[in-house]
C-alpha cells in the first residue's frame, strides 16, 4: 500500500469510528429516554468510543513519521470531516432540541454538540 493509500485508509477508519459513535448515541437517543435514563447510558459509549479513538490516535502519530502519508491523512480528514460532523448535527438535531428545550437537559446537548466532536478531535491530535 503506498503512502497516499495508507493516509486515506486511516481517514477513513477515524471517520467511520467516529460514524459509529453517532449512530450509538443516536439509537440510545432517539426513543427520547428522561434525562436521569439518557446520561447514564452515554458514560459508556464516550469511553468505548474513547478508547478506539486513542487507539487511532496511536496509528495518527506514527504517520507523523512518514510526511507523504501523513499529509494524506490530513488532506482527506481536510476534505471529509466537515461532512461527518455535519452529519452529526443532521441526525441528531432533533434530539438536541429536544433535550434543550422540552427536557433541560445541558448534560445531553453538551454530548451531542461537542463530546462527540472530541471524541473526532482526539484521534487526531498531536
Amino acid at each position: 500500500m503506498d503512502d497516499k493509500a495508507r493516509g486515506e485508509a486511516l481517514a477513513q477508519e477515524i471517520l467511520s469510528t467516529f460514524d459509529s459513535a453517532v449512530d450509538e448515541a443516536r439509537v440510545l437517543l432517539d426513543p427520547k429516554p428522561p434525562p436521569a435514563e439518557a446520561v447514564p447510558r452515554l458514560a459508556p459509549l464516550l469511553a468505548t468510543y474513547g478508547e478506539k479513538m486513542t487507539a487511532l490516535n496511536a496509528k495518527y502519530r506514527a504517520l507523523a513519521k512518514d510526511p507523504p502519508a501523513f499529509g494524506a491523512v490530513n488532506r482527506w480528514l481536510g476534505d471529509n470531516r466537515g461532512k461527518a460532523v455535519f452529519r452529526k448535527d443532521s441526525l441528531l438535531g432533533a434530539l438536541v432540541f429536544h433535550y434543550r428545550y422540552n427536557q433541560s437537559s445541558p448534560e445531553i446537548v453538551e454530548f451531542v454538540n461537542a463530546g462527540l466532536v472530541r471524541l473526532l478531535d482526539a484521534a487526531v491530535t498531536r
